[in-house]
């Protein structure tokens, strides 16, 4: 690659190994900005990592068709950024490639884009409209987590992965759709589950106020799924769950007691961190396996435990007040 820099008016740019050329940075002012096809006559065909980074100005930003790759960070912290127009020919958004653009309204993805990664579009909170067009594959870990404004969410068919913590701390998010026939996805009474792994990737704040019962067949419990939800008082883990994922419940200040079934193998880290009015959990001896800080800011828990049981040796070893089941 040639990592020699040229300026061209206010954009910064280098010259790919195909020949095109990429946006490294930007010194102009103005509240609009039009991404150039071409600088220095070099089709441009990507904005670079951090190009645009904290960038006060603009408000609205246009890619002209030809542009195929936005870089990591390229527009993150533009707070005064309102509106952007992707273009058709684009393939990839990076990982936070708009993050913390709090001003952002909607966002359009056009159905080429094969991946919009981890973070992209991550403390938009002022957004309210996404729209996924049909043929996007891939949606990254914490993709759109804590965008606040939103409240539907439609999927198209062509997703075919979906990261853990996608739509999390999206409080006022109630719905999100998707085809009967997707081949990847499942709703089950309004929570969002993958089918390859049968991992719970979405639960409504709204859904599980006070109680909720984890839908059957659910193997795995995806990361912060109940984060800082205050409502929950009560859940109920059916058979079958064996994995519960990083944070799921953490934070859930109402949280009183949980059983958990026999099933279970691993809980991973934080699950139930600062869950402060939690005083019961049922530990079966299938866990094997038990994170880091679980039941840290949990001052009044006690757990029941097996007298043999990894879960017994956890308490010990980390100082955790615990007792065993009346039948033992």
């Amino acid at each position: 690659m040639n990592n020699q820099v040229y300026t061209s008016g206010d954009f910064r740019y280098i010259i790919l190994p195909d020949g095109t050329a990429e946006i490294t940075g930007y010194t102009g002012r103005g509240s609009g900005l039009l991404i150039p096809m071409t600088l220095g006559d070099v089709p441009v065909t990507s904005v670079g990592k951090q190009a645009f980074l904290n960038l006060g100005l603009p408000e609205i930003v246009i890619f002209p068709e030809g542009i195929m790759h936005i870089g990591d960070s390229a527009f993150t912290g533009c707070v005064n950024l309102q509106s952007v127009v992707l273009p058709d020919s684009l393939k990839t958004i990076g990982n936070s490639a708009f993050g913390f653009c709090e001003s952002l309204i909607s966002i359009e993805i056009p159905g080429g884009v094969q991946s919009v990664d981890d973070y992209a579009f991550e403390s938009c909170s002022s957004l309210a409209n996404v729209t996924i067009g049909e043929g996007v594959q891939s949606i990254g870990l914490m993709a759109f987590d804590a965008c606040t404004g939103l409240t539907a969410v439609t999927l198209p068919g062509s997703i075919s992965f979906l990261g853990d913590e996608a739509f999390s701390c999206c409080d006022n998010l109630s719905q999100i759709s998707i085809s009967p026939s997707h081949p990847y996805l499942s709703v089950v009474g309004g929570a969002l589950i993958t089918k390859p792994d049968k991992r719970l990737v979405f639960c409504p704040h709204t859904l599980a106020s006070e109680a909720y019962t984890i839908p059957q067949g659910t193997e795995i419990i995806g990361r912060s799924i109940f984060f800082n939800n205050k409502t929950l008082k009560s859940i109920t883990i059916p058979y079958g769950v064996k994995t519960i994922r990083h944070s799921a419940f953490e934070e859930c200040e109402n949280l009183r007691s949980v059983v958990l079934p026999p099933s279970v193998t691993t809980l991973e880290n934080f699950i139930f961190h600062n869950c402060k009015n939690l005083i019961s959990v049922v530990i079966p001896d299938s866990v094997t396996a038990i994170g880091m800080r679980v039941f840290e800011g949990c001052p009044s828990l006690t757990l029941t435990v097996g007298r043999y049981s990894y879960a017994r040796q956890y308490c010990i070893e980390n100082g955790i007040q615990f007792t065993y089941p009346p039948s033992e």
